[in-house]
């Protein structure tokens, strides 16, 4: 495994496209060796050893953390700066979305922000957005290393050869972070659609005098909504601006808005197209209770957070409030699952030979004859 940046760079060159790695999970190794590169990546370069990508420093009111560095080592330095950060917690909340702790302790922020160029729904790059991060990345001189905004950090923005070094987050003692995200289970799902919000707001006006809104699994990789931004800057926090917000988010995204198929069905031709493009406008609401809340303006309670009428969902059913076209329908397959009365393949019998496996006992030994006496009948 090499030791320095200089060393990564040659092997790089030397070998054809191999995959870089941190965590030895067994799902990230066959991915990057197999499916990712067709099999063909015979070596792997481990980068837990280069110095140059393995730290975590302040410098001029910004937290850098080396491109070595696991998600869960940013969670764990973020909660020790809640006096440097205004929204440490939070931001560190966001992060913790991401998979489950026992993968984002292997995983490196790098190779998840790598993975989003290609089109994975990441829960790491929004967050990332919205808290005006930076990425620094060299090509083949180590010692030539350029920083871009990480929105720029995209197909054709940066050379195809470019390995990440570091990620720089401004070190800001106001604002107000919030992330938010829905997915069919709470760990080790892909978000429907996930957002990151920040403003920072003059104290005596409580007007926004700063605006970041990032939404990601929606359009074509996680994207920062202009038009939503600018409709935030210079307004108070009410329900005109949040209108205008959530007007933005779609005028700016709802063009490369991208369906989902897994979620498609014979009986649901649609899937959840519908249900995710109203998403945004739930966040939208949600953030701006908790910001009216956080702030004074109003004193909203914890049961009273999230509760925008008309809901996209009744509680505790499957019917829709106030939306012509998707009532609740019955399901035609539910009888038979509930029942039993569904035959799957493994209830057919046919006529087949079976098999079972004898482990031996001798690791090195040669086959001279089988014994097949207990086997027939």
């Amino acid at each position: 495994a090499p030791t320095t940046l200089s060393e990564v760079i040659a092997l790089r060159n030397k070998l054809k496209r191999p995959p870089f790695v941190l965590g030895d999970t067994a799902k990230g190794m066959r991915q990057a060796a197999y499916e990712t590169f067709g099999g063909k990546a015979k070596a792997m370069i481990y980068l837990g050893n280069v110095d140059e990508l393995n730290f975590i420093e302040e410098s001029h009111h910004n937290l850098i953390f080396g491109a070595g560095m696991r998600v869960d080592d940013i969670v764990q330095a973020l909660k020790k700066r809640a006096d440097k950060l205004a929204y440490a917690n939070e931001l560190a909340a966001g992060l913790s979305t991401l998979a489950q702790r026992h993968v984002r302790g292997e995983a490196g922020w790098a190779g998840n922000l790598m993975l989003t160029r290609t089109g994975f729904p990441s829960d790491l790059v929004p967050c990332l957005l919205a808290v005006d991060a930076k990425v620094s990345f060299v090509t083949d001189n180590p010692h030539h290393e350029e920083t871009i905004n990480i929105e720029d950090f995209k197909q054709g923005h940066v050379p195809a050869n470019a390995l990440l070094t570091k990620l720089t987050i401004p070190l800001k003692t106001q604002g107000l972070f919030r992330y938010y995200r829905v997915a069919q289970r709470k760990w080790l799902a892909h978000a429907f659609v996930n957002a990151a919000f920040r403003i920072d707001v003059d104290p005596n006006t409580k007007k926004v005098t700063e605006a970041r809104v990032a939404i990601g699994v929606y359009g074509q990789g996680p994207k920062r909504s202009e038009a939503a931004e600018e409709a935030l800057v210079g307004s108070a926090l009410n329900t005109e601006s949040m209108l205008k917000t959530i007007r933005g988010i779609h005028s700016d995204l709802d063009v490369e808005f991208s369906s989902e198929a897994q979620y498609k069905s014979t009986d649901n031709p649609k899937g959840k197209d519908e249900y995710r493009k109203y998403l945004p406008d739930s966040y939208v609401f949600k953030f701006f209770q908790e910001a009216q809340r956080a702030l004074g303006i109003k004193a909203w309670g914890d049961s009273e957070l999230g509760l925008m009428k008309p809901l996209p969902l009744k509680r505790s059913t499957l019917k829709y409030e106030d939306r012509p076209g998707h009532e609740s329908r019955p399901q035609l397959s539910a009888p038979g699952l509930t029942t039993g009365a569904v035959k799957y393949t493994d209830d057919m019998p046919v006529p087949s030979l079976y098999g079972y496996p004898v482990v031996t006992t001798c690791a090195t030994g040669k086959i001279t004859r089988i014994d097949v006496g207990h086997a027939e009948c």
